[in-house]
């Protein structure tokens, strides 16, 4: 039973002849002893064989054809038997018949590789497609990664926009409470010497000692120069700090002042060498009091009023 059990085991590759020659004369024996099973195993696959071959291409007959059944009767090779009074002719000895099948196992191998060709032929584009496929997706992932760090550059620059803003608006609720406080005071101040048509605002807070400046039409001034601000309480003038204009001849100057700013006070804005003077030295470009009068800054002889070194 185990010899039949190996032996079906080896049929369905007994038709396809890859089989060691030993197995096959075993095989054969087997067949002679009229086992029904491993010859109809044997017989469907020698069929699906044929179909492979016969369903792909059409054989033209050969010109000058091999033996055939009746050349082999008539050599002899098969004999006529006779069974319950009929004649039959008797089956091809073994040789001729693995012959046959081995010759059809070597046609169907060769529509398989020609079927694995294009398998293999069709996998390849498939993965071809998908490595193109795989590129663009990459292509995409490598844009969004670069408009995520764009946006996240323009989050960055916009938040630091916003803190600069928060503190500008912090700066201007200062400055207006200082500009609106009951003991803030103003004084104008008015274009004088070589800048007539110059004009600023100074705010007073005298509890503070805080002064804010707006200069309008106050042209910059030469390379190496500063305008200096400067404010008498008394006889002498104390500087409130250097400052330069934009383009538009405006700025914002905040200064803290050192005399007090209760009684009257004169504001003067003068040219000076850059960084400042500890006097002022220059020429007076801007003048005004608390009281509306400015003779008194020109006439104290610290400023001289001359054009020579204005803008």
């Amino acid at each position: 039973m185990n010899g039949h059990r190996e032996l079906l085991e080896l049929a369905p590759s007994y038709p396809l002849g890859p089989l060691d020659p030993n197995d096959c004369d075993r095989i054969d024996a087997h067949l002679e002893s009229g086992c029904e099973e491993c010859e109809a195993v044997i017989r469907e696959t020698g069929a699906v064989a044929d179909e492979l071959v016969y369903g792909v291409t059409t054989v033209e007959p050969s010109a000058a054809p091999g033996p055939g059944w009746l050349d082999l009767v008539e050599e002899g090779s098969l004999d006529l038997v006779e069974e319950n009074g009929e004649s039959r002719v008797a089956p091809p000895p073994r040789e001729a018949r693995r012959s046959q099948w081995r010759t059809t196992a070597l046609a169907a191998s060769v529509v398989l590789a020609l079927l694995l060709g294009i398998r293999v032929f069709h996998v390849s584009r498939s993965l071809e497609t998908e490595r193109a496929a795989r590129v663009r997706v990459e292509g995409k992932l490598a844009a969004m990664v670069s408009a995520r760090e764009q946006a996240i550059m323009l989050l960055k620059v916009e938040g630091e926009r916003r803190e600069r803003l928060d503190r500008e608006l912090s700066d201007l609720r200062t400055l207006i409470s200082r500009l609106t406080g009951e003991q803030t005071r103003s004084v104008t101040l008015a274009g004088v010497g070589p800048l007539p048509t110059a004009s600023a605002r100074a705010y007073l807070d005298p509890q503070s000692r805080r002064l804010v400046l707006f200069v309008y039409d106050l042209p910059p001034v030469p390379v190496g120069k500063s305008y200096q601000l400067w404010v008498t309480a008394g006889d002498q003038p104390a500087s409130a700090g250097v400052f330069k204009v934009d383009r538009t001849g405006r700025t914002r100057h905040d200064a803290l002042a050192g005399p007090s700013l209760a009684g009257d006070v004169t504001v003067a804005v003068t040219i000076e060498p850059e960084g400042g003077s500890p006097q002022p030295r220059g020429p007076t470009v801007l003048a005004g009091a608390s009281g509306g009068a400015t003779t008194g800054w020109e006439d104290s002889g610290l400023v001289d009023s001359s054009p020579r070194d204005a803008p």
